[in-house]
């Protein structure tokens, strides 16, 4: 199945993010997004570079539970605005909704939460899963955002080598097939936002790996990049 054009343009805006930090290091000022194998094309030093673009997760169940965190948010907006509850409410969640099975199977109990907490008839000593609620109110506004985070999901983790490993390995057997007119092809792995919020920050160099990329990059949601390899 192709990729629609919504789904290319989030894939364009991703590859600009991670691109960012790296495109100011470089001085780059102009560059081309407008093709694939590789994503993104531009001159440095009167060279013509290739830059392929891979996101990076190091832990797949990290993005199981980044997307029930997502759709549970998603949920209990739907919930308070259909009730009537508008406004801005930023939920703090225990960790413990990390151990039920699935999270779409307490959502009910967390909004019924959420709802006493909003209207007073309940107090956080009661909760099985909110731990904190903050809630701004415009009296004008019809309107409901919803921020949810769940205990300890802001601590800054460094990736595992053998993921940063495992992305040069897949592109690695993509590289026959990027367009050989260009004098160097680079590889860039980046960092996306997630709810385990990975960082390029602690990633030591690479020593000698099997790669045909004449540079590696790494960069992350916090706008961090810098070069981690070079031939």
């Amino acid at each position: 199945m192709g990729k629609t054009s919504g789904h290319i343009e989030r894939q364009k805006a991703f590859e600009r993010v991670a691109f960012t930090p790296i495109m100011l290091s470089l001085g780059i000022s102009e560059f081309d997004m407008s093709k694939e194998a590789p994503d993104i094309r531009f001159e440095y030093k009167n060279r013509q570079i290739g830059l392929e673009v891979i996101d990076c997760y190091p832990d797949e169940f990290d993005r199981e539970k980044e997307g029930a965190i997502k759709s549970l948010k998603k949920y209990i907006k739907n919930e308070l605005f259909s009730g009537g509850i508008y406004g801005l409410h930023s939920v703090c969640l225990k960790k413990t909704i990390y151990e039920v099975e699935k999270i779409s199977s307490i959502r009910a109990t967390i909004v019924k939460e959420i709802v006493g907490l909003i209207n007073g008839t309940h107090n956080l000593e009661q909760c099985e899963y909110v731990s904190y609620i903050s809630s701004l109110v415009e009296k004008q506004s019809k309107e409901t955002l919803v921020q949810i985070v769940v205990e300890g999901m802001y601590m800054i983790k460094t990736p595992p080598a053998d993921a940063i490993l495992n992305c040069i390995k897949k592109k690695n057997a993509l590289y026959p097939t990027y367009d050989e007119t260009l004098d160097e092809i680079w590889l860039l792995i980046y960092m996306p936002t997630n709810e385990n919020h990975y960082s390029a920050k602690g990633i030591s160099a690479l020593g000698e790996i099997e790669t045909e990329f004449k540079r590696i990059y790494i960069s992350d949601w916090q706008l961090r990049g810098r070069l981690i390899y070079e031939q």
